[in-house]
């Protein structure tokens, strides 16, 4: 296992309890991982795209206890021999969808 599968496997397992903590947290794996993008009709998403499951994991559990949203994790299989598959985790407007 590399260095940064190790540590990142080790942050996945500490949740800070103060909401700016989770915040901060949240903004990084944005940051690193994701983007933010406005569609043709207006409507917001923040999209992460990850190998790393304990990532993925992590950024679905802070969106539960910071802002109470719930949504699915896709994960697609990567056809290359020996690599490993993506998960994909996108959030639209909550609001746009009712």
């Amino acid at each position: 296992m590399s260095f940064s599968k190790e540590v990142k496997d080790e942050l996945s397992k500490q949740i800070s309890l103060p909401r700016h903590c989770q915040l901060a947290e949240l903004a990084a794996i944005i940051y690193f991982n994701g983007m933010i993008i406005k569609d043709f009709s207006g409507n917001y998403q923040i999209k992460v795209q990850t190998e790393n499951e304990s990532v993925a994991r992590k950024y679905f559990t802070l969106l539960i206890k910071a802002f109470n949203i719930y949504t699915d994790i896709r994960e697609k299989e990567n056809i290359a021999k020996n690599r490993t598959g993506s998960f994909f985790i996108d959030i639209i407007d909550q609001k746009q969808c009712t």
